[in-house]
């Protein structure tokens, strides 16, 4: 089989972009005029506001989602199946599975915002619920027909665009797809397109499922491999496992899957998109020029905090610098203008100890994370040290995460690899 041509998939992203940005150009003044008369007419009858806002999030989905959407869904669904030969014939259908008592449940959970006085957060919600359901719809509809197919095919997550942590996850697994619900993941701008076809057949360009696989492999052991997930799930305090079960209609293997996807998708997250995706790595990039002026004109002095951005850069993190300190206009509850954060915008903070063999080092280090705001983890880098081994930095590591509350750190040890260290 040939190639599925990538402007097949481009095509149908593009249109299902046009859908939902019509959709939601009709919704949102849709949505704030039933505010206004709501509020106009003293604001008393919530349950009314809620129905009249599902109604008009209904009529714009039962066109955009239900008949725009999966009618184009269906078109690139026969236009990939004829591009790969699949045999038999089959005419693809435009159903776009949607369930409009999933959009019920959502208007009704977003309406309490209104009760809180914030109604432009539950049309900001709305709106982005409306968005959700388009794209959800156009890859629900491929998936379906897949399931109907004689030829039987399988089909994948294709990313495209700037992709999501769990999105990357799932298009790791190839043609291995096989149910309408793998494709019900969905998010706002989310631009991954469901292919039809057969694992080691059919290709697509700039998909690589198999290096994407060994990527998801790496991102995995960084958590200890599925044993150290089970292992972080069964630590777990009881009521939040059992509140994770309840959630899953009570049923605690599918609340584990679902727990170690999470965790995995999170983990994947910290990475470069584009070396997830194929391999290569954006480098070290900051969220501005003033981030960027201010760290080269550091490492002009010390460069250590460089070489180990680099080192994690080619272990596949994301090496965005951002501000790590700001300023507020007024005092926060803990009395402070000033606050600090994680070096990179993914939350992780760098420690280079490149030549200090002092347990004081550690400790001082340690204690300056406990105290930065939205620190993911910390990485320590001794990788350079030719004072500390990596068994005695890992045991001062351990002695004062403990003292200063600190749950993980992971450090580059001398032989380049990243080792998670935990409570």
């Amino acid at each position: 089989m040939a190639a599925v041509p990538t402007s097949l998939l481009d095509e149908l992203t593009d249109e299902v972009n046009a859908l939902s940005a019509d959709a939601q150009a009709k919704v949102r003044p849709a949505l704030e005029s039933l505010l206004s008369s709501w509020e106009r007419g003293g604001g008393g009858d919530v349950a009314s506001l809620r129905e009249r806002a599902y109604e008009t999030i209904e009529t714009v989905l039962g066109y955009y989602a239900d008949t725009c959407a999966a009618a184009r869904a269906a078109e690139y669904y026969d236009a990939v199946r004829a591009s790969q030969g699949f045999p038999g014939k089959y005419r693809a259908v435009a159903e776009s599975m949607r369930d409009p008592d999933a959009t019920l449940g959502a208007v009704r959970y977003f309406i309490g915002k209104v009760v809180e006085g914030a109604p432009e957060v539950f049309v900001s919600r709305c709106v982005t619920r409306v968005d959700e359901e388009i794209r959800r719809a156009a890859n629900r509809c491929v998936a379906h027909n897949a399931r109907k197919d004689p030829a039987k095919p399988w089909y994948a997550r294709v990313p495209r665009g700037e992709t999501c942590g769990f999105c990357l996850m799932l298009a790791s697994f190839g043609f291995y797809a096989k149910t309408e619900e793998a494709a019900e993941h969905s998010h706002a701008h989310c631009d991954c397109r469901i292919v039809p076809g057969f694992d080691g057949v059919t290709t697509v360009k700039g998909y690589d499922p198999d290096g994407m696989y060994e990527r998801y492999n790496d991102c995995l052991a960084a958590l200890g491999g599925r044993d150290g997930i089970a292992s972080d799930w069964y630590a777990m305090p009881e009521d939040e496992r059992k509140a994770l079960v309840r959630r899953h209609g009570n049923k605690e293997g599918k609340a584990y899957t679902a727990y170690l996807n999470n965790r995995v998708a999170s983990e994947i997250e910290l990475r470069d998109p584009s070396w997830y995706a194929g391999g290569e790595h954006k480098g070290i990039t900051f969220t501005d020029d003033a981030v960027r002026r201010d760290k080269v004109k550091r490492w002009r002095v010390d460069p250590g905090e460089r070489r180990t951005a680099e080192k994690l850069a080619a272990l596949g993190y994301k090496t965005e610098f951002w501000e790590d300190e700001v300023h507020l206009k007024s005092e926060n509850a803990q009395g402070k203008t000033t606050v600090s954060r994680a070096d990179l915008s993914t939350g992780i903070e760098i420690k280079t100890v490149y030549t200090s063999k002092s347990e004081n080092t550690f400790k001082s280090h340690m204690k300056s994370v406990a105290n930065k705001s939205g620190v993911r983890f910390s990485v320590f880098d001794v990788s350079e040290n030719k004072s500390v081994t990596d068994s005695q930095a890992e045991a001062w590591i351990r002695k004062y995460m403990k003292r200063y509350g600190i749950s993980e750190v992971r450090m580059l040890g001398h032989d380049g690899s990243l080792q998670t260290i935990k409570k």
